[in-house]
């Protein structure tokens, strides 16, 4: 599957975690979820090819040109 395809799909699961999660208070844990979903990210695409690792600034063109979603606050409680 090709990476912007990968992050379309992944910023979908996003927008549905934020928008189950995101209450009043809750903004600096789905921050830092975000932020461990990236890395995750980053750690599976240096995985997939055995000759090309994918280093940090590789991973922030991609992010750049595919750029993941914020988190939200939707319920204010």
């Amino acid at each position: 599957m090709p990476v912007n395809e990968l992050i379309k799909k992944l910023n979908t699961k996003l927008i549905g975690h934020y928008r189950y999660y995101g209450i009043t208070g809750n903004y600096d844990k789905l921050e830092m979820f975000r932020w461990y979903v990236i890395e995750r990210l980053k750690a599976w695409l240096h995985r997939r090819s055995q000759r090309a690792k994918m280093t940090w600034e590789k991973f922030d063109k991609i992010i750049e040109y595919n750029p993941s979603v914020k988190p939200k606050v939707y319920h204010s409680i």
